[in-house]
């Protein structure tokens, strides 16, 4: 269960969750709607939202998690941040994340295929440099 359906089941407004936690109702929206990854979010406000509505933080955790869960592709992994998907590919010191566009009902449903996209372009990219970086050497 989603903590939008949670709220809906327990009939709980998000402006009456936002003032019995005292969180401001921007917070409250974009974490019920899988704007923002719970990850993101102020501990302090997540635990007075926990509170609000007599759930454990694990318990919020799960809810918020499963409301912004993101498909896996394969050669990266999608993040949601500040109202904005992001593709992070690489590993230790390579790690690089790209945004790739903002989270919205339109683009959640097509969030695959733009991470895809970005993937094909990225080696794409990839390919190029190594065409150019062969052809200098072959010139000098």
């Amino acid at each position: 269960m989603t903590l939008k359906e949670f709220l809906k089941k327990k009939k709980i407004p998000l402006q009456r969750l936002s003032d019995m936690a005292d969180v401001p109702y921007t917070n409250v929206y974009e974490l019920a709607n899988g704007l923002v990854d719970i990850d993101q979010c102020r501990f302090g406000a997540v635990k007075r939202i926990a509170e609000a509505c007599d759930v454990t933080l694990g318990e919020l955790y799960t809810m918020c998690k499963e409301e912004t869960s993101l498909p896996e592709i394969k050669g990266g992994t999608l993040l949601i941040k500040n109202k904005k998907y992001y593709l992070r590919t690489g590993e230790g010191e390579n790690v690089k994340e790209t945004e790739l566009c903002r989270v919205n009902k339109d683009n959640r449903q097509f969030i695959r295929f733009i991470a895809e996209s970005e993937l094909e372009m990225m080696e794409r990219q990839k390919e190029i440099e190594e065409i150019e970086n062969w052809r200098a050497r072959d010139t000098t």
